[in-house]
This record gives C-alpha cells, structure tokens and sequence, in this order.
C-alpha cells in the first residue's frame, strides 16, 4: 500500500475521539455527535493519547480538566509527537475566565467551547474543524504524491521511512529497504521518447500498486526512473520474497525495450535489512541499499542484490 494519510474508517464516516471523565458527558455528547461521526471515547488524558497515536483521528473533542494528566498537556503532547501534530483538538471548558482561553490557545488547541454545552454551537464548531482538517490532509497527500505516477514523492518517502524507523525500533521489529532503478531507461527515453518513457514509469507504478498491498508498506517514486519500497516489520527473507516477486511481475511483462540487451523492461534493486533496535540509523540503511542497487548494475541488471 501507498499511504499518505491514515485510512478513512470502513463506514466514510469521520472519526472523532471524544475525551471526558464524566460518563455523563460522554452520553451527552455521544449523543450529539454519534449519527455523524465515528465516535471514539476515553475517560483520561493517558487513554486518548494512545487512541491518537494507534487510529489518527480526525479531530479529539478533549474536557480541560481530567483526572492525571490535564486536557492542555495531553495537546501539547500529540503537538510534540510528528504522528499526531497535524489532530486538532477543541478543548471543552467549564472556565470562562480570559486566562482560561489563553491557557486553549497555547496549549495548542484550535477552538474550545464553553460548559454548559449548546448542542447547535458544539456541532457546528466540530463540522467546520473536521472540513478544515480534511481539505489539510488532502493538501498534504496533493505535496506528498508523485504527480506522474501517482505513487508517494520523495518527502513522503523520507517521512515514513523515519516514523518507522522509530516504531520499528521502539517495538524491536525488523525493517527493511528496496531502492530499483529501471535499466538502460535513457536509452529507452532515447529511443521511444519522453512520452514513451512517462508510460513505462506509469505502468511500473501500477505493478508496484498491485503487489505492494500490505498495510505499512511503502512504495515511492524517488527522481527519475528510481524507486524505493519501505518495508516495516519485515525481516530479509521476507523482503527478498517481495523484491523477487516485483521483478519477476515486471519480467512478466515483456514491455519492449529495444535499446536493451534483453529487448524488455527490466529493473535492479538493493535490498537492506535491520533491526532499528540493535543500533545504526537510517541513513546508513538506506547508503546500504543503494550500494547494493549498483552492485546489481554492475553484475550485469535485471537483478537484486541483498548481501555484500
């Protein structure tokens, strides 16, 4: 899969977490808002930052005042986390005091609304957020979107790959790393022209699509015919297994290439693979894999290299 944002939950309905001590408000509220969104619901501050973390929201309904951690702390918190920065928060406040606002707006919230709560006011305020949020994240997948190819650009790329990096360190999984290139493709451009180059680059797009479709993974188009596959939580077997099955998916093909020596469209890869957890840093990963990619080159294409 290509993701640039966290999926849309299976009923298209907007997700909003909604956080309040007080099983009363939360009926209130759920209520209120239950027959538009997809509701969310946590009694502490603690509990809805790992909701925040594990589904991305699309927007947190979060009371000022909570057992333990406050309402204003958990903002500043998900502000401080690259994972939930972009989730906006309307804080609920029984403080009308200009203090009381000041202390919403700098704790990172984007609107806050006032106890006792008006039903109107309340789903307005939540309406208008969630269209703001939402034109956002379209904005965002606009920026981190590839626009010949429709696949992730190198932005997008480099922001997944250091969130799982992170993660896959964190939980001590594996990761690992694909960068292919497309063989003699200024030949090929040469010969079929750039239009006809823009094609091939389409369809290796549309190849990757169909077999990179593990939820975590992925695929961007970096510059030029180069490639890159992230693969979270997936050891060097695993990887080699998928890699493999790219390459033989674009040797099925038969695309012609006459300016090769194979007379088709072919691809190499490097692959590279760690566990986050052990030491290194993803730069290094990353040098591996494209050392790799041109030890491929250099043992004639249309091939993977994974060892040194």
């Amino acid at each position: 899969m290509i993701p640039t944002a966290p999926p849309p939950p299976s009923n298209g309905r907007p997700v909003l977490l909604v956080v309040d001590d007080d099983p009363g408000n939360l009926r209130l509220l759920a209520g209120l808002l239950g027959e538009s969104y997809d509701l969310r619901l946590a009694t502490r501050a603690e509990a809805a930052l790992k909701i925040a973390a594990s589904q991305h929201p699309d927007l947190i309904l979060m009371d000022v005042v909570l057992p333990g951690m406050s309402g204003l702390e958990a903002c500043r918190r998900l502000a401080q986390d690259p994972g939930t920065a972009d989730i906006p928060v309307i804080f609920i406040t029984s403080g009308s005091s200009e203090d009381d606002e000041l202390a919403c707006w700098d704790a990172g919230g984007v609107d806050f609304v006032s106890k006792p709560v008006h039903p109107v006011t309340l789903a307005r305020r939540v309406a208008v957020h969630i269209k703001f949020k939402q034109q956002a994240d379209r904005l965002r997948e606009l920026a981190g979107t590839d626009a010949l190819t429709g696949l992730a650009n190198r932005r997008t790329f480099d922001a997944h790959a250091s969130r799982e990096w992170r993660r896959c360190r964190r939980l001590r999984l594996p990761l690992s790393v694909a960068i292919l290139d497309v063989d003699w493709f200024k030949a090929f451009n040469d010969y079929y022209g750039h239009d006809g180059g823009d094609r091939a680059l389409r369809l290796l797009a549309d190849t990757f699509r169909k077999l990179c479709t593990r939820a975590g993974d992925t695929v961007a188009r970096l510059g030029g015919e180069e490639f890159a596959l992230l693969m979270p939580n997936t050891n060097a077997e695993g990887a080699r297994t998928l890699i493999a099955r790219l390459l033989e998916a674009v040797h099925s093909l038969q695309e012609p290439h006459a300016s090769s020596p194979l007379g088709y469209l072919s691809l190499s890869a490097g692959l590279a693979s760690v566990e986050p957890a052990t030491g290194g840093d993803l730069a290094a990963l990353m040098t591996l894999a494209d050392q790799r990619l041109y030890r491929a080159k250099d043992a004639g294409r249309a091939r993977w290299v994974d060892a040194d």
